[in-house]
């Protein structure tokens, strides 16, 4: 399974290549308005907290995401854009990323059991200058799914390699994506803030690189 040098950095979304949980469709509520919370450059945080070059991204105001690599033979194609979506939920703020723009980014084969429409969501918080987002508990949403807790499909292939769909109206995935409880909070992807510009996502990026070649 191929994945971009840059993607096993953001554990959750590598993971999400053999594990995933999508909605088959925007959720009630759904807003493009861009919190600032999300608005600048930012550089990912290793599992110590230290700055690691080999992502980072720039998101503009209305929240388009740039993504951008130490290394261009690594990194995701230069025209890629996520364009993600809000969700003030009562179990907290999600945020959704739109299934083909996922794809090209982890460099996934297309499935024709997803919805063409399908979200992959996640729960984010933002303390200090530091952007967490946490990705749904993919076994847990699967058990829920298969004993009739929620409405949705599951397809699993082993123990390590599946993933769900969570199906119904728009109200109703609002209602599911409220429930805090179906995100995994153990190694979130985390972001640090390093400016308002492109330009200080990038010269944080390369003063990363090279701090780390020269450990």
């Amino acid at each position: 399974m191929q994945l971009r040098k840059f993607a096993i950095l953001l554990y959750p979304l590598a993971l999400a290549a053999c594990q995933s949980t999508v909605v088959e469709r925007l959720p009630e509520g759904t807003v493009a308005d861009c919190p600032a919370e999300w608005r600048g450059a930012f550089i990912a945080l290793d599992d110590h907290g230290a700055r690691d070059g080999d992502f980072a991204m720039f998101v503009a105001n209305d929240c388009t995401i740039e993504p951008l690599s130490a290394d261009p033979k690594d990194g995701p194609p230069a025209e890629l854009r996520l364009h993600p979506r809000f969700l003030a939920a009562s179990g907290g703020a999600i945020v959704l990323f739109a299934d083909p723009e996922v794809r090209q980014l982890l460099e996934l084969r297309e499935d024709e059991l997803r919805p063409p429409e399908s979200q992959w969501p996640f729960h984010w918080t933002r303390d200090g200058k530091v952007l967490s987002l946490e990705a749904p508990d993919h076994r847990r949403i699967a058990t829920l799914i298969v004993n009739g807790g929620i409405e949705g499909t599951t397809h699993w292939n082993s123990k390590q390699e599946g993933f769900n769909i969570l199906r119904g109206e728009p109200a109703a995935l609002r209602e599911v994506l409220a429930n805090g409880d179906l995100f995994e909070e153990r190694q979130p992807i985390r972001v640090e803030y390093v400016g308002a510009k492109r330009d200080d996502a990038v010269r944080a990026q390369r003063k990363a690189a090279k701090d780390g070649k020269a450990q």
